[in-house]
């Protein structure tokens, strides 16, 4: 999973979940507070393991980011979360940045693709948009992140990687639309 981002200078540090399996339970603390951006279903794979973007601001700074994840979510332990292992770094790497204290981008880059969610504190909450094509070509710049599903690229029918990343998201304006999240070159 992603490394932990530095901080911003914004305040004390707030000490970050460990980078191991986590309970469900447990991602909120006294000093952090838990909010799942998206969960990312597959078309290949384990059907009760499901990859998550999650997020945490401090108890007591909700202004700010804590930290930003991609990391697995078990279905069948009650939606407990995971770092991912070696076998899965293989097909992908994740980066996240700092942008500013309330503002982080996390980079997932598979092969020649690289896949963008800006994540954003808004009300004391973070969110998380992506740069979304519809089927029609429209773009949206920002569109709000509610479910996902990666495609994999597939070899004689065998996944090899990944093709896509289908996001349905909330456009500005309130419309709920489905695309594909706009890939650019790493």
């Amino acid at each position: 999973a992603a490394a932990p981002a530095s901080d911003t200078g914004s305040g004390p540090q707030v000490a970050l979940l460990p980078q191991r399996d986590t309970p469900a339970d447990q991602l909120t603390t006294a000093a952090l507070r838990h909010t799942e951006l998206l969960r990312i279903d597959r078309d290949f794979g384990k059907p009760h393991f499901a990859v998550v973007l999650d997020a945490w601001v401090p108890a007591a700074d909700p202004t700010r980011l804590a930290d930003v994840r991609l990391w697995w979510l078990k279905k069948h332990r009650g939606d407990a979360r995971g770092p991912f292992g070696s076998k899965s770094k293989r097909h992908f790497e994740l980066r996240t940045r700092v942008v500013s204290r309330d503002h982080w981008k996390l980079h997932m880059d598979a092969g020649k693709k690289r896949f963008t969610f800006d994540v954003r504190v808004s009300a004391g909450r973070p969110v998380a948009t992506a740069r979304v094509a519809l089927p029609d070509g429209t773009v949206i710049p920002r569109c709000r992140a509610e479910h996902g599903t990666l495609k994999a690229r597939r070899v004689l029918g065998v996944p090899a990687g990944i093709d896509a990343l289908e996001l349905t998201c909330r456009t500005p304006d309130g419309r709920r639309v489905t695309g594909s999240v706009v890939a650019e070159r790493p």
